[in-house]
């Protein structure tokens, strides 16, 4: 038995970390289940919330009692959180870097933290799983869909940051930029200015990085994919800001349910409950794919993907060829 720390930050989708939480609980682990989404100073919808030092105190007294033996941090937050309290912990990479163990969702994560961090000694590869099950229940909709519009930044919305249609030399760099990256995102800035504006300002080049960042790209690849099923029964499941889909598709729009979800019990209903689940990866899954493709397979509904080498790797040899070419989709009309 021993004492875990899950760490994490989610507006809206806490299913992998509750399964995660619940797997360790019925191993007969102690469990502390921290979503730092309550905890750290943030801006979201316009209001902003900080948790105060005291606050952090307290919290950290109870970390230290609760005396732990692992601790799962998702994309590091809980050492950044607390580096400024405790002593004992350091920003990664630090002096105690061998301590940790990295744990990468993809094939390619091992190169991403090689590049941040210099040589690692402990790694592992640990692929997506789920403790979904098939409840044979009635299908009350044709096609489902739950993620994150990524349409949160702000940047796609008419008075929002820069006006990008009302420039017209940014709307022509954004699209030449966009070219010389062969459509893809772009999360390296200093990269975007070598390669596109070695002249500019970089107050001027961070305008056009801010439009070609991952999470904008995937945010305008999931709207171009999903209008392609808007009359085919297709339910949206996410945060609420899917409802800015009216600046861009009344119809995509209509298919918004802004029913909550983000349990695991709800993501459970609404697959097992649908004929066909549809996933598109987060531009970043690069080799690999999203946590919610396991929960879709495990789950009554019809897997429909892009596709992914590392999923590949892990089931193409259990599948019949009209199997692969039934699940994955190549472009948005190939799915629809």
């Amino acid at each position: 038995m021993a004492n875990v720390i899950v760490a994490f930050w989610s507006t809206n989708g806490r299913v992998m970390y509750d399964a995660i939480r619940d797997s360790f609980l019925k191993n007969g682990n102690n469990v502390m289940y921290l979503d730092m989404f309550n905890y750290i100073s943030f801006t979201h919808w316009g209001e902003s919330y900080v948790i105060n030092n005291e606050d952090k105190e307290y919290l950290w007294k109870k970390i230290s009692q609760f005396k732990p033996d692992v601790v799962l941090s998702f994309n590091n937050i809980f050492t950044h959180f607390f580096v400024e309290i405790s002593q004992n912990i350091y920003k990664i990479p630090g002096k105690n870097k061998d301590r940790y163990i990295f744990l990468g969702f993809q094939k390619t994560s091992k190169e991403l933290y090689t590049d941040l961090f210099g040589d690692i000694k402990n790694y592992f590869y640990w692929p997506a799983a789920t403790t979904i099950k098939n409840t044979h229940s009635k299908k009350l909709n044709n096609i489902s869909f739950i993620g994150s519009s990524f349409l949160y930044l702000g940047i796609i919305v008419p008075n929002h940051n820069y006006n990008f249609v009302k420039d017209k030399k940014l709307f022509n760099d954004i699209i030449i930029a966009h070219k010389s990256l062969n459509g893809e995102f772009c999360d390296n800035f200093n990269k975007l200015k070598t390669l596109c504006f070695p002249k500019e300002q970089d107050s001027y080049i961070n305008k056009i990085y801010q439009y070609l960042h991952s999470n904008h790209i995937s945010g305008i690849e999931r709207i171009s994919y999903l209008t392609v099923l808007s009359d085919l029964g297709l339910k949206i499941y996410g945060l609420d800001l899917w409802r800015e889909l009216l600046y861009f598709d009344i119809n995509l729009a209509n298919c918004f349910d802004d029913t909550p979800i983000s349990t695991f019990q709800d993501n459970l209903k609404i697959y097992n409950d649908s004929k066909i689940a549809v996933n598109i990866s987060h531009k970043q899954a690069t080799s690999a794919f999203s946590w919610s493709v396991m929960d879709i397979m495990a789950s009554g509904a019809c897997l429909l993907m892009e596709d992914k080498p590392d999923w590949r790797e892990l089931f193409e040899k259990y599948l019949s060829k009209e199997t692969l070419e039934t699940v994955i989709y190549k472009d948005r009309f190939d799915m629809r």
